[in-house]
């Protein structure tokens, strides 16, 4: 798995998947729902991945064991923050279960923006050592 997180190409064609997926999810649920926001969201939490894709894209050379060790860290982060929001999802449904689907929505857009941000650090960290 290390060999494959070396590749700047690989991280880029991942998070790509990612954010195309959930973008898809969120465009189709603002015009279906009529929530302008969604859209709007979607739109930049797709754009701020389409820029670090062209960062990741634009590494001509691998990453060495150094910068894979930051990748993990980062993604741990993120897994911490993700399990977070699990546990306040969890928390807010139970205190009232009325609004779960936005009460999800929220707990998606923290999930996305975490995994964004987490390769957003590796990516800034790294294009200067």
């Amino acid at each position: 798995m290390r060999g494959l997180l070396r590749n700047p190409a690989f991280n880029a064609v991942c998070i790509s998947v990612y954010s195309a997926f959930y973008g898809i999810v969120f465009i189709a649920a603002a015009v279906r729902l009529e929530r302008g926001w969604q859209g709007w969201l979607a739109a930049a939490l797709l754009a701020a991945t389409a820029v670090l894709a062209v960062l990741l894209v634009r590494r001509k050379r691998p990453f060495d064991e150094y910068h894979t060790a930051i990748l993990v860290d980062c993604l741990v982060v993120s897994l911490i923050l993700t399990c977070v929001a699990i546990a306040a999802f969890f928390l807010m449904v139970l205190r009232d279960p009325a609004g779960i689907v936005e009460k999800f929505t929220l707990f998606i857009v923290i999930h996305w923006v975490t995994v964004v941000c987490a390769d957003y650090v590796f990516v800034l960290k790294c294009r200067w050592k």
